[in-house]
């Protein structure tokens, strides 16, 4: 009997001491089960994410810090910028697993706000996605901070995220340079 008493006291210390399981950012496989899952289009991760993984505040900020008179950002259904796409039409993009294409400028602005997600991530309780919670996705944006591409130049193509607890990693000949210099577009797979 003391020995259950032992271990039965050991079990709960070690069930106490587990680390708190880490809220997933998935929102299902489809747009309609992300909305029930209290999921919303995310512009700034390009991804739908459940309250758990969001900071509306931030995601706000960066949606109205595009070049665009009114704040917002243009998106573009192709590299030649001959089809504008909205926030709007990239959410709809998980039923067609269709791409969008965005300026260096974009890229730049997402990165340094998640750099402030990542920061007050740890103030407000917010769970970091794991695709952009990486060492990887740090030297990523390393990397296209120290670009020297017009701002205006299209250098991301990139789908819509649904699942982003996975690790998306761009595909790495897509950030070397041509024999011109000029810079590739840097594709992100889901």
């Amino acid at each position: 009997m003391a020995l259950y008493g032992a271990l039965s006291a050991l079990s709960t210390i070690y069930i106490r001491t587990l680390p708190p399981q880490r809220p997933s950012c998935n929102c299902g496989d489809t747009i309609d089960e992300a909305i029930s899952n209290s999921c919303i289009y995310d512009e700034m991760a390009a991804a739908w994410l459940p309250p758990a993984c969001r900071d509306d505040e931030l995601s706000s900020q960066f949606s109205q810090s595009g070049p665009n008179s009114d704040g917002s950002w243009t998106y573009y259904g192709d590299k030649n910028k001959t089809v504008s796409m909205t926030a709007y039409d990239l959410s709809q993009l998980p039923l067609t697993g269709g791409h969008f294409f965005a300026t260096h400028e974009w890229h730049v602005v997402h990165c340094s706000y998640y750099w402030k997600k990542m920061a007050r991530a740890r103030e407000l309780g917010t769970v970091l996605e794991k695709r952009y919670d990486t060492d990887m996705h740090i030297g990523h944006c390393e990397m296209m901070f120290l670009k020297r591409d017009p701002l205006d130049k299209i250098v991301t193509e990139a789908g819509v995220s649904l699942h982003s607890d996975v690790l998306v990693v761009a595909k790495p000949e897509e950030h070397k340079h041509d024999q011109h210099g000029d810079s590739e577009i840097d594709v992100e797979e889901d």
